[in-house]
């Protein structure tokens, strides 16, 4: 036999086969495919029996199937043809006759066909108008497993059942049930359900039928079984002694094993087991090896069906091809049936002794003894070369049976002892026989050899005369699980190399030559595409270039499809996107507009000069944070503008490639986007490339990626497909998308200045990030410059808000000092229409008259000399200080500003300032008159220039470069601060004077005018030098300040006056009158009011022992418990001087109460802030009188 049943299992022992067949020309596809879903549907057929219980018969259909494989029959039963279904199709009574005629015909063939069925759709009725008689109830078949069972219907006249039939009967009553010796069966169409019961009435006349020759056979004598023969057998036995002891034993053998197959088909499977023991001893002592291994397989097929049951199942529905495949688990991976032993068993079946179904039991075989009588049966059909085609079908069987058991490695054994078998077989056969390997394989686990196989079956398509493209193309595509390729890019594994490239590339190859046999081009092209998109890293340059000229060439010749390509067959092909032709780089996160400048990028009010609350700089619970796959970027797109994505492409192929268009693929909002093209040379590096376009609409914009057309081919690159993007951002988005918002049309702003030098470099200055042009200015020391700002609305809506702010790293007086602005100039320009102006004038101020390591230098002291403190240059003369500015403006208008957005412009400026006049020490004196002090300063000309000076009353000094000198100047001095001043000087009496003395006096009085020449420039530059920086001392500011005690003083009843010089002789008596009175608006607590002095010997000696000099009458010490402001206090004294000399009488008034003081006294501010716990702390306010006293004349 050379017919092989490539689907061939165990459990096909336990069917009944039955052929179905199409007749006739006009039966369609559709009506046969529809009626073998429904026929098949019946897939068993249960039947009743007094003795034997209501057991389940298994029927197995078959579409096709040889003459001479029927003939086997004998030898295993359940390759004879029991049954024969035809199928036809006729709108008349000729076309009815002709199917009958081929059904007889059909009928002829199949001669060990029991019964015979004749279905015939597309008519009413019979062209004689008779009606079919009514189905025969003898038995019935089922799909389902809970459907009844009716008893036979010769139970009530023969209780013994259909064992007592009589052969000739039976086979009268299925003769009389012959299709077309009777009537066909006639149905209008597929619906109803008169063919299930047809159906089920042909499977009860099989069953009934073959139980009939089953009783009969087993009542049959031993000396009168026949010998039964395989067809190829029938010279082996010619001369053979038919009496002797071994044939005898050889037909009993035979004979037992056929009955075990009628037993096992029949649903009688421990009866089986017996008769399969009985006929492998008997066949075993012969030897017959060829139906011992016959009885091998009998033996394990009943033990299975002892052990795992078949039960009924519904016929699940097809899946359509285009829907995704489930995940499939391993062949033989779901959960083992478990095994139904016979100690297992609680209910015998009827007319069965316990002693039987217990022998039964012990002969049934464990899995392991199954593996091992299947081996020993090939081993032994090994032996007969004419059973080859049964050799491979018991391979074959072995190797499901154990895969379904999960014994992948025993199964694999017997498939190779399948694969090393030499079948002669036609080109056709051989794909059957190659796919049904691969499909074997697969169930085993081995999808790599699967795979293959089904290569080589592809392969043998072509080889033939005839070939077959499409049944070619079809293999490949089933091979490319086990390669490991999915022709879903989204599927395919990206990171990692997964199976063999070069077995991929090849069979990729196979594929695309195929897709050109078979015609069709767009199949061509799309897998050309993929094998560019998934294999170009392990192409070769030659086979890279050989690719992109054939994919060219096959895009020019059709129109490729750019969506879901569906075959006819069913099968879907995904798209697939040249994501690498060309290979993106990188896509930046920061996505800017198409000027790529900060300052045009929108920016919410309220929002735009705010930084975070946090005090921390990074926190872990953070309301707003977005995670790395968030979807939404920190990015705002203005409507009506040109905005852009930036993108670095490299051409990886060894040629120039050209992209004939690329552009954005964005959704949510209309978006006019302005295609591209380019060329990108050979192998380039990163070449930036920005995709423009321009948003319609507001609210959020979904940017999805973008779409390129390169070599014909239309590709739409998502941004979820990008690797390099998802690792730059933490991951991919869960959309797929990069989404910003849109926000309403706003203004733009251009901002121009006149009188201010381009610079090239700036450093930071907070935030800069909206400069968009940077400026230079250099100044000297006090010299100020006007600039002239001009503000040009250069977008298509007004600008209506409109606000100046300042940064710098100066604080907030210095800043004040140095740069001014009238803001109220802008706010009376708006609104700014499109295309309209405004100005801002603006000034800046050089400071800095001090050195910069003046906190270092000490003021002049009391003894300081008069001359200059050197002729030598300082080094901090030569060195220049740079401050670094940024003007911004924060604008909006139009929709943008209802919507509460807006832009922010800034200008950076850098002024030097040049040191000019310096003033290195300084020095506070008191003057002959109380109302006024000296004010020394030591300046110098720190510039490489000559310098005129000019300061009060209208002197003049011409100064070198580098020069320096000392000069005097006369300040009146300042009245003590006012309650206010001392609240506004922050609460502290120092901060309280050096504040209320700084506006008054030392900014506003002392302002000195300069000229500075530079006769080789050509240029006359002035300013001002302010002594507003020069920090001053206690003392200094006590210098400065007016006492808040007024001194009268009256000498002899006359009042003393200033610069007044008294002469007097020894001994005389000069009284003093002493009066204060307090003029400040605190009141003078604690006082002590004395009254002492010194001898000046003209010589610098000071001596200050008067008590052998001079004598007081009176007190000389007073102390005053207080002084209300406006009081006055008087005290009286005299004096008299022993030694004639010049002395200096000091008249002293000593304030114990420091901090009822607060701002009258610098020294007492300082006093009580170093030492607020000293009670012993004063303050004192001296006044002194110059005495000359002469020796008494002789007169």
């Amino acid at each position: 036999m050379s017919f092989v049943d490539y689907e061939a299992r165990v459990e096909d022992h336990q069917c009944l086969l039955v052929l179905v067949r199409t007749l006739g020309p006009d039966t369609s596809g559709r009506v046969f495919g529809r009626a073998w879903e429904r026929i098949s549907r019946l897939c068993h057929t249960r039947l009743n029996d007094q003795q034997q219980g209501s057991r389940t018969v298994w029927l197995r259909y078959v579409r096709s199937y040889p003459v001479e494989a029927s003939e086997w029959g004998d030898f295993q039963a359940h390759r004879r043809v029991l049954g024969l279904l035809t199928i036809g199709q006729c709108k008349d009574q000729a076309g009815l006759e002709e199917v009958c005629r081929l059904h007889s015909a059909l009928q002829e063939q199949y001669k060990t066909a029991i019964d015979s069925r004749c279905l015939v759709f597309g008519l009413d009725s019979l062209a004689d108008g008779t009606e079919e008689p009514p189905p025969s109830n003898s038995a019935e078949g089922s799909c389902t497993a809970d459907e009844a069972s009716p008893t036979s219907p010769n139970e009530e006249t023969d209780p013994l059942g259909v064992g007592r039939w009589s052969k000739g009967s039976q086979e009268a009553k299925a003769a009389e049930m012959n299709g077309c010796d009777g009537q066909p069966g006639v149905y209008p169409d597929l619906e109803g359900d008169k063919l299930e019961r047809d159906i089920q009435e042909f499977a009860a006349s099989l069953v009934w039928v073959l139980e009939s020759r089953r009783l009969d056979r087993s009542f049959e004598k031993l000396e009168r079984f026949p010998l039964l023969k395989a067809p190829f057998e029938s010279k082996d036995f010619v001369g053979l002694d038919t009496e002797s002891r071994p044939f005898k034993k050889r037909c009993q053998g035979r004979m037992r094993k056929h009955l075990g197959d009628l037993s096992l088909q029949l649903g009688l499977a421990h009866e089986a087991l017996l008769l399969y023991s009985e006929a492998i001893e008997l066949l075993r002592a012969v030897p017959d090896w060829l139906w011992l291994a016959a009885a091998y397989e009998g033996q394990g097929a009943a033990s299975l069906a002892l052990q795992w049951p078949r039960s009924p199942q519904a016929v699940p529905l097809q899946r359509n091809a285009s829907f995704p495949k489930a995940r499939q688990p391993r062949p033989g991976g779901a959960s083992r049936p478990e095994p139904l032993y016979a100690s297992n068993v609680t209910v015998l079946p009827n007319g069965t002794e316990p002693s039987e179904y217990k022998a039964a039991g012990r002969a049934v075989l464990s899995l392991d003894e199954m593996t091992e009588r299947l081996r020993e049966a090939t081993a032994h059909y090994a032996k007969y070369s004419h059973v080859v085609a049964v050799h491979t079908e018991c391979n074959m069987k072995a190797a499901r049976f154990l895969a379904a058991h999960e014994r992948y490695m025993s199964a694999s054994e017997f498939l190779q002892n399948a694969v090393s078998m030499n079948l002669p077989l036609t080109e056709s056969e051989k794909v059957e026989w190659y796919a049904s390997l691969a499909r074997l394989y697969s169930e085993v686990g081995f999808q790599r050899k699967a795979a293959f196989y089904t290569r080589v079956a592809a392969v043998k398509c072509m080889a033939g005369p005839g070939p077959n493209p499409s049944q070619c193309y079809q293999l490949l595509l089933k091979s490319l699980d086990g390669y490991r390729l999915n022709l879903d890019p989204s599927r395919q594994s990206k990171n990692c190399m997964n199976g063999w490239p070069r077995i991929q590339i090849q069979l990729l190859e196979d594929l695309i030559v195929t897709a050109k046999k078979m015609g069709n081009l767009q199949v061509a092209v799309r897998h050309t595409s993929y094998l560019l998109h998934a294999m170009l890293e392990y192409l070769s340059v030659a086979e890279r270039q050989e690719l992109c000229a054939q994919l060219e060439s096959l895009a020019s010749q059709c129109e490729p499809v750019p969506g879901a390509l569906a075959l006819d067959c069913g099968t879907v092909l995904p798209p697939v996107h040249l994501l690498q032709l060309p290979y993106v780089r990188c896509v930046p996160l920061s996505l800017v507009p198409q000027r790529a400048a900060a300052h045009l990028r929108p920016l919410r009010l309220g929002l735009a000069a705010e930084g975070t609350s946090s005090p921390f700089i990074f926190s872990p619970l953070q309301p707003h944070r977005r995670s790395g796959r968030s979807a939404k970027l920190d990015l705002l797109w203005v409507e009506g503008e040109v905005c852009a994505v930036a993108l670095q492409l490299c051409n990886p192929m060894p040629f120039e490639l050209r992209v004939s268009h690329m552009s954005l693929l964005v959704d949510g909002l209309p978006f006019e986007c302005f295609p591209s093209s380019l060329e990108l040379p050979p192998e380039s590096s990163p070449y930036p490339v920005k995709l423009l376009g321009t948003p319609r609409g507001t609210g959020d914009l979904h940017i999805l990626g973008y779409a390129t057309c390169v070599l014909g081919v239309q590709s739409s690159c998502r941004v979820r497909d990008l690797p390099q993007l998802q690792r730059s951002r933490g991951g991919a988005p869960r959309d797929g998308a990069l989404v910003l918002t849109v926000v309403p049309a706003l203004p733009q702003l251009e901002v121009v200045a006149q009188g201010l030098s381009p610079a090239a470099t700036f450093s930071t200055v907070g935030d800069t990030s909206h400069v968009v042009k940077h400026y230079a200015l250099a100044l000297y020391a006090g010299e100020s410059h006007e600039c002239l700002f001009t503000l040009t609305n250069t977008g298509k809506e007004p600008i209506e808000s409109l606000e100046t702010t300042l940064q710098t790293k100066l604080d907030k007086e210095s800043e004040q000092a140095m740069f001014a602005w009238g803001a109220e100039e802008l706010t009376s320009q708006l609104p700014i229409p499109a295309g309209g102006q405004c100005q801002l004038h603006a000034s800046r101020h050089g400071t800095g008259t001090l050195p910069r390591d003046h906190g270092q230098q000490e003021p002049l002291g009391p003894g300081s000399p008069q001359q200059p403190a050197g002729v030598g240059i300082p080094p901090w003369h030569a060195q220049a200080e740079t401050v670094e500015a940024v003007l911004q403006f924060q604008y909006s208008g139009g929709p943008g500003l209802r919507a509460r957005y807006c832009r922010q412009h800034s200008v950076a400026l850098t002024v030097e300032v040049q040191p000019s006049l310096l003033i290195s020490q300084w020095d506070v004196l008191p003057a002959q008159v109380a109302s006024e002090c000296y004010l020394v300063l030591d300046v110098s000309n720190g510039t490489e220039q000559e310098m005129e000076l000019l300061y009060p009353h209208e002197r003049r000094m011409l100064m070198e470069a580098h020069d320096s000198c000392r000069i005097p100047v006369t300040v009146r001095r300042c009245s003590p601060p006012t309650a206010e001043e001392h609240d506004r000087g922050g609460g502290a009496p120092l901060g309280a004077l050096e504040a209320a003395l700084e506006a008054p006096v030392l900014s506003d009085l002392w302002l000195h005018r300069r000229s500075l020449t530079a006769p080789h420039h050509g240029i006359e530059r002035s300013g001002k030098a302010s002594i507003a920086e020069v920090p001053w001392t206690p003392r200094m500011l006590d210098a400065i300040l007016l006492s808040p005690l007024q001194w009268e003083i009256r000498v002899n009843n006359k009042p003393h006056e200033l610069e007044q010089e008294y002469v007097f002789d020894v001994g005389e008596p000069l009284v003093l009158s002493v009066s204060i009175r307090n003029i400040s608006e605190r009141p003078l607590k604690r006082l002590w009011l004395s009254a002492g002095g010194y001898q000046d010997r003209q010589n610098g000696t000071l001596s200050y022992r008067l008590d052998s000099k001079c004598a007081f009458v009176g007190c000389n010490k007073v102390f005053v418990d207080e002084v209300a402001p406006g009081d006055t206090y008087v005290h009286d004294f005299t004096v008299a001087f022993f030694l004639c000399g010049t002395y200096r009488l000091e008249l002293g008034c000593r304030s114990l109460d420091l901090e009822g003081l607060g701002s009258l006294s610098a020294l007492a501010a300082a006093a009580l802030s170093a030492s607020a716990t000293d009670e012993d702390a004063s303050h004192l306010w001296r006044c002194t009188l110059e005495l000359n006293v002469a020796a008494p004349s002789s007169s």
